[in-house]
């Protein structure tokens, strides 16, 4: 996956019960800004088939924001 320009990936199956606290609690906290899908979503992205019926497993992919500069070194962009 790197080479297509992702940092981080992973594959998991759909039991995220355990998640489903916490999701609320970040909704609830406002983390989730302006992707308001999130909060219109609420449980569903703690239950995967119920968001996509069929759903069997969850692929994950990161890829940073952060500015190429800003990993060059310890500053952080700071002079």
């Amino acid at each position: 996956m790197r080479a297509q320009g992702f940092e981080h990936w992973g594959v998991t199956d759909i039991d995220l019960h355990d998640a489903e606290e916490g999701l609320l609690q970040w909704l609830g906290a406002g983390f989730h800004g302006e992707m308001d899908y999130m909060a219109r979503h609420g449980l569903k992205r703690a239950r995967p088939a119920a968001l996509v019926p069929g759903t069997v497993s969850v692929l994950m992919v990161a890829l940073s924001y952060r500015p190429v500069q800003c990993l060059a070194g310890p500053s952080l962009g700071r002079t």
